[in-house]
């Protein structure tokens, strides 16, 4: 009497056939596996009901179908659109590799790296241009930019050199990658 049912409950219960409802369950369970399976696990609930019903596979409303990834722990992966930052097949006068991928420093404004990458936001990429100090690893300037030009990187590069108030006598290392060298 623990589960305060009935003994002859609990065995018709257990004997039981799945009702209407759980087959369908089932079998909806089934398709939208099936589906996003078949989408590289791309698809979230509005593509799958739309592939479930287009091809009258099993009548049902998109909410079911989202319950349905719910309970069986399916979710979409957005595919991320991949954006080209560097273009390393080019004529011009690429600056010689200084750093050797020794990224170590004994002092500050020794040894600054330099890199860009991309934002998806809702109006578009975003290029951001990072500056970083490989003694602090402080990032020492950075420019953002709806352009990937030569304005991007020069700006991140004039804001290090004004924030960290760099001599033109110090032998500073200003490394990125197979970028053309630029004269300020």
């Amino acid at each position: 009497m623990a589960l305060k049912v009935s003994r002859s409950g609990f065995y018709s219960w257990t004997t039981r056939s799945p009702s209407v409802r759980e087959r369908r369950q089932e079998r909806l369970d089934e398709l939208v596996s099936q589906s996003h399976a078949a989408s590289y696990r791309i698809y979230g609930y509005r593509k799958i009901h739309r592939d479930i019903v287009d091809n009258d596979l099993e009548d049902c409303c998109a909410e079911t179908v989202r319950r349905a990834m719910q309970r069986l722990g399916i979710r979409s992966r957005r595919a991320r659109k991949f954006v080209v930052t560097t273009d390393s097949n080019h004529d011009m006068l690429v600056a010689e590799n200084l750093l050797d991928r020794d990224f170590s420093a004994s002092a500050p404004n020794e040894k600054w790296l330099a890199d860009i990458t991309y934002l998806a936001t809702e109006e578009g990429w975003l290029y951001l241009a990072v500056v970083l100090d490989c003694y602090s690893r402080f990032i020492a300037g950075w420019s953002m930019s709806d352009r990937i030009d030569s304005d991007l990187v020069c700006s991140a590069l004039r804001m290090a050199l004004m924030r960290r108030k760099v001599s033109s006598s110090c032998r500073l290392i200003h490394h990125s990658d197979r970028g053309q060298p630029i004269c300020l």
